[in-house]
Parts: C-alpha cells; structure tokens; sequence
C-alpha cells in the first residue's frame, strides 16, 4: 500500500517520467553505439555527449522543479528527439517511435490537451527534420519514412480518441458516483466519505414520505441545493 501511495503521488510520477527517459535514451544510445555510422558524418562520441546532457538537464528539472517544469522536461524531450533523427542512420528511421511515445505518454498523464499539444509539437519536429534527410536519400527509403510518419500518426490520432474518451467515461463515472440515480440527490455513498453527520438528513429527504410533502415543481430545485451542500 505504501509503494502504491508512492508510485501514484505527484513526486512518484515525476520520478517515474525521469526513470522512463533515462530508459529510453540508453536504448537509443546502445542503438547508436552498434551503428556502423550516423545519417551525417559525426564523432562516435556524439551520442554519449548528446545522452549526458540530455539526462543532466532532465536531472536539473527533477530536482529543481521550476514553475511550468514539465512542459519545459516536454520541450526538451522533443528538441532532443529532433537531433536524434538526424543522427540515426535507418531508413526510416525507428528513433522516430520514441517521439510517439513521447507524445503519448503526455497524454496519458496530463490529458488530452498536453497530448494534442505534444502531437503538433511532434508533427513541427518532423516538418523539420524529414525534409532535411529526405534530400539526402533515395526515392523508395523516402517512401518508407513517409509511410512511417503518416501511420505514426494516424495510431496517435486514435491514441488521442481514446483517451479522451477514457476521461470522459470517468467523469460520467464520478458524477454517477455522487448522485443518486433514484431520487437524483446525492448519494448515501458520497455523504458517508464527505459529511456523515449529513446522512440522517439524506435519508429523510429521500424517502418516499419526505418527498410526498414537497411540491413537484420544487423538486428540482430542492435537490440541485442539497447536491450541492
């Protein structure tokens, strides 16, 4: 239980965001160390450089928790990315699923605005980047990067509907909790957790009698002001 607490508590995310970049950029590292060479001619180094620096700031963030810091820790995740692919070598490039996964676990932790705000901060990276190594390949590997990105995409535009129906289903979900689907005041359940000493109240204005006493025309308005109290 107290792992749990831990895990779902705000440093726990953050913490758990900079442990997954980490991750994510050692395997690009590994990946780029057994490259024979880059997509441009670079020193071998240059990843490793690229992979300090990159968790060091990240690190910084972590500690240090600026106003606006994830949305800082976002934009470096895409600078980075950005530089990336132009380092990688393939044809199409796979460092590109990491910008997708960038993208979509924003979503998954901060809604569907920071994911529709990390996608076009995406999609700007690769209006960027693909032109440049674009120009440099021939026409069936531009195919296939071109295939890539436009799939990539379509997958995140899906991502994006489901999350933002999985919300939807949660507040549609909460509000069911709080409100009595028989009498539409608020539940017996949502006194108990909020205010017990409501709950005799709650269950006289329920029943059957009570409400005999009241005038239809005032029963809305009688249960809009008890929901809210």
């Amino acid at each position: 239980m107290t792992t749990s607490s831990r895990i779902t508590s705000d440093q726990g995310v953050v913490i758990m965001q900079y442990l997954a970049r980490a991750l994510f950029a050692a395997l690009a590292v590994i990946y780029f160390h057994h490259a024979d060479s880059f997509f441009f001619a670079l020193p071998k180094a240059t990843p490793w450089l690229l992979f300090a620096a990159y968790v060091g700031l990240q690190l910084l963030l972590l500690f240090w928790r600026p106003a606006n810091s994830d949305a800082f820790a976002s934009g470096l995740d895409l600078l980075t990315l950005g530089i990336v692919l132009l380092l990688d070598p393939g044809n199409p490039p796979p460092t590109m699923a990491l910008l997708f996964i960038a993208v979509l676990s924003n979503g998954l932790l901060h809604g569907i605005k920071r994911f529709l705000i990390m996608l076009a901060g995406a999609e700007i990276v690769l209006a960027f980047v693909l032109p440049i190594r674009l120009s440099y390949v021939t026409t069936p590997s531009a195919s296939a990067s071109l295939f890539l990105v436009i799939a990539l995409s379509a997958c995140m535009l899906y991502f994006g509907l489901m999350i933002w129906r999985n919300q939807a289903l949660a507040r549609a979900a909460l509000e069911a909790t709080w409100r009595d689907p028989d009498t539409d005041f608020i539940s017996r359940e949502a006194l108990i957790s909020t205010a017990g000493w409501l709950v005799p109240l709650h269950d006289r204005i329920s029943s059957p009698m009570t409400l005999a006493l009241v005038r239809h025309d005032e029963l809305p308005q009688l249960a809009n002001r008890v929901a809210h109290r």
